[in-house]
């Protein structure tokens, strides 16, 4: 097995716990989100409002997480291709 191979896998593995993370997350802040919208119908008053704001922007964070995470996925999965291709047998070195 060669390092390109090795490290191919280990490129791959990360990609997949990547995918798990964010499925767990994505998960979990839809859970948060519905709680959320069933206090936003009853939670009122200066802090309902400050907590409202609050909430915005850790989702506006969440969603920026999720496009971040997947365009370094796309930079990863590039790379696994590239290094697939590297280390087929008869490639250039």
């Amino acid at each position: 097995m060669t390092d390109a191979t090795r490290l191919i896998g280990k490129l791959v593995e990360y990609d997949r716990a990547l995918d798990i993370h964010l499925g767990v997350l994505q998960e979990e802040f839809q859970d948060l989100e519905r709680a959320w919208h069933g206090l936003s119908d009853v939670y009122q008053g200066a802090a309902a409002e400050e907590f409202r704001a609050a909430f915005l922007a850790a989702t506006t964070r969440m969603r920026q997480y999720e496009h971040e995470t997947r365009h370094l996925q796309n930079v990863l999965r590039r790379q696994i291709e590239f290094l697939r291709a590297f280390d087929r047998p008869g490639a250039i070195s």
